[in-house]
């Protein structure tokens, strides 16, 4: 059993709320720093694993303060499917 964060951060695209009722078979926390070329990549083959699998699911992205651009990246893919959540820590 995962526990939820609750986050009233406007910096956190798709921010977790405790009083969900939507219900989740799996989450996924990935930490990330500087990784604007390599996130699509990962959204892609992660993307295409978790949909055969046929569940509930999110993806939680930890931003470690990135200063490449990952942030935006980031918030492209969470805009296209609102499963992938980011949580962004600033330097």
């Amino acid at each position: 059993m995962t526990d939820r964060i609750k986050t009233s951060s406007t910096d956190n695209a798709g921010a977790i709320n405790s009083n969900s009722k939507e219900k989740i078979d799996l989450s996924i926390v990935i930490p990330i720093y500087n990784e604007r070329e390599s996130v699509d990549r990962l959204y892609k083959k992660l993307d295409k694993s978790l949909l055969k699998l046929g569940i509930d699911y999110e993806v939680i992205f930890i931003d470690d303060g990135s200063v490449d651009g990952t942030y935006n990246k980031l918030l492209e893919i969470h805009k296209k499917n609102s499963s992938y959540k980011i949580i962004r820590f600033r330097r």
